[in-house]
């Protein structure tokens, strides 16, 4: 079996390394298309994604601790409606959600 925890921790770190060259690379790019010779102060920001399902609870504080080993993370979470339609969504839990990611510092 192929999908071994060892093989997709290999896989995932080459996936970083590559976005991260290709990153620098285009980021090098834009600076000398644009004469930009200083740096600019820059910080972690970590998206969660939240359809108003019991797990966007696990998911905020998930993403709070990611933001919090960052120097000056910050939390943004976006509501992902669904277009099919067929799972309602509570209200109630929307709010909870919003509330505790609030007082996460989000």
């Amino acid at each position: 079996n192929y999908f071994r925890p060892g093989n997709l921790t290999a896989l995932r770190e080459l996936a970083l390394l590559w976005t991260a060259d290709r990153v620098d690379e285009y980021l090098q790019q834009y600076r000398g298309e644009h004469n930009i010779r200083t740096t600019w102060q820059a910080r972690e920001r970590i998206v969660v994604g939240l359809t108003g399902g019991p797990e966007g609870r696990t998911l905020i504080r998930r993403a709070a601790r990611l933001a919090e080993k960052g120097a000056g993370g910050e939390v943004l979470a976006v509501y992902i409606a669904a277009s099919d339609g067929l799972k309602a969504v509570s209200p109630k839990e929307l709010a909870l959600q919003r509330t505790l990611v609030e007082d996460l510092g989000g």
